[in-house]
């Protein structure tokens, strides 16, 4: 991202599967914190180019996150960007709730509206990967 990647490639999109979302929010608050205290001595001593935008806004229109049980996760999607969230088995790996997925489902998204569920749930695996 700091070398302009998704300034040269606007519509390039990265899925990082099976890390959990919850932390995510504090990560977009401090990479913005840490770029703005540390990139005009990087520009002035290393010739550093500014972003157009903060860091965190490239992180929410260019990232998807991959994740399993993580209700905290779910209830800052906002934060993040929940067109950009993916709800994951993980089958057949040891942190799978197989056999009940549905189960962690229904836990997991308890009492987000039906057009979130469905996005995190099939409609943004979908449409990332062209299914």
């Amino acid at each position: 991202m700091l070398s302009g990647v998704f300034d040269r490639f606007p519509s390039l999109r990265i899925f990082f599967a099976e890390n959990q979302i919850g932390w995510i929010p504090f990560f977009l608050q401090s990479a913005d914190v840490r770029y703005d205290r540390h990139y005009r001595w990087a520009q002035r001593l290393f010739g550093f180019k500014p972003l157009a935008r903060p860091p965190s806004e490239y992180i929410r229109a260019h990232c998807l996150w991959g994740f399993q049980f993580d209700r905290i996760g779910v209830e800052l999607r906002h934060k993040i960007n929940v067109n950009h969230l993916i709800w994951g088995s993980d089958f057949p790996h040891q942190e799978s709730d197989f056999p009940d997925s549905r189960g962690v489902i229904e836990r997991n998204l308890a009492g987000i509206p039906e057009e979130e569920r469905y996005k995190m749930v099939c409609g943004n695996a979908v449409e990332f990967f062209r299914l």
